[in-house]
């Protein structure tokens, strides 16, 4: 077993990448024993907040259940947060937590071009983290106080990266306390999410392939390492998480890293008998489930062209290439799974980029 408190941390991660590249693997590790040996040894209760929150990253399949994961957990580690999309050299706001409700409901409208701020083209341009009192920013603390108009003491920009470029920036700050704490296990947190989100990306994680093979793994290991502190009861808590594999993937033997086709080795639509049902129903739900998630990750970064695309009435067109793409990945990953003469995909692009309207869409040749 590891000596060090985040080895074990540092081992699931090795195996969750073990499909992905070996690059990512050995960078990840050396940032989790830096950070930590930065920090010195965590305190139990602080070493499961960070390892339930590692748990929820790794076991998101969308960059938006990717990205609020990352919010919620960040927020469990820090006053105020907020998260912020890069595009086009530009920061947009996406969500937060901590601040008030009024700020919280209106952060999408948040729109600084990088170009205006230093920290911003530090963060952005130069891929650095900045920790720093308040009161040393530059305009962007005017910016930020009009958030709910509170000034806090102390705050950080945290860059999120994925492929080698900034994708997201993360904010935190001290709200009403003194201090700032806890910035390690942000560093953390974000560095995994931005290799999560670059996994994501490059289509190297799959509905499935670690809520059952590494929730069955971890839901031992936790229980024999609970006897030593002796309240052998307290790893109850370790299942909690568990309510998060909603779509049913359960069959062990299934994803497992491997292409949607051997996904499933029983009968699928064959002979319809009752025992096959649950099967056809379970199917249903996952091809639907890839469904939503490909076309939530067009409307989380497209937002305007989805916009233009509803007055115009030819999302499509505006969409084409992003839309081709996912079908295609679509197609891929339910081929055997959707049942003959349903278009899932088509569905969602009706429900969440036309608010319903097929019209809005135009002319599609799916």
């Amino acid at each position: 077993m590891s000596e060090h408190p985040f080895g074990h941390i540092a081992d699931k991660v090795k195996e969750l990448l073990e499909h992905g590249q070996q690059t990512l693997r050995d960078q990840v590790t050396a940032a989790l024993e830096a950070a930590s040996a930065i920090s010195g040894p965590p305190t139990e209760d602080r070493l499961d907040s960070f390892y339930q929150s590692f748990r929820l990253l790794a076991n998101a399949h969308s960059q938006v259940d990717l990205l609020t994961g990352l919010l919620n957990s960040t927020a469990s580690f820090s006053p105020r947060v907020a998260l912020f999309i890069v595009k086009n050299d530009h920061l947009f706001g996406w969500a937060a937590r901590g601040f008030e409700k009024s700020f919280e409901q209106s952060v999408k409208k948040v729109n600084w071009a990088v170009s205006n701020y230093a920290e911003l083209m530090r963060v952005v341009s130069q891929h650095q983290a900045i920790h720093t009192n308040f009161s040393e920013l530059s305009d962007l603390a005017d910016e930020i106080s009009k958030f709910d108009g509170f000034v806090p003491l102390k705050s950080a920009f945290f860059p999120i990266q994925v492929r080698g470029k900034v994708a997201a920036v993360l904010y935190v700050d001290s709200g009403s306390q003194a201090t700032l704490g806890n910035l390690d296990v942000l560093d953390m947190l974000r560095y995994i999410a931005g290799l999560e989100l670059t996994m994501i990306t490059l289509k190297l994680k799959k509905e499935g392939d670690y809520k059952t093979k590494e929730i069955a793994k971890e839901s031992v290991p936790p229980r024999k390492a609970a006897p030593e502190p002796e309240p052998e009861p307290e790893p109850e808590p370790e299942p909690e998480p568990e309510p998060e594999p909603e779509p049913e993937p359960e069959p062990e033997p299934e994803p497992q890293y491997e292409p949607p086709v051997a996904a499933t080795p029983q009968p699928t639509f064959t002979p319809p008998s009752r025992s096959d049902a649950g099967d056809e129903d379970r199917n249903v739900k996952k091809a639907k489930r890839v469904a939503r998630v490909l076309v939530s990750d067009i409307k989380l970064y497209h937002e305007a062209e989805v916009a233009q695309g509803q007055q115009r009435g030819n999302m499509y067109q505006m969409l084409k290439e992003d839309i081709d793409r996912s079908f295609q990945h679509f197609r891929e990953r339910t081929a055997d799974i959707a049942p003959p003469g349903t278009n899932y995909f088509k569905d969602e692009l009706i429900r969440q980029l036309a608010d319903g309207n097929a019209s809005l869409l135009g002319q599609l040749p799916f």
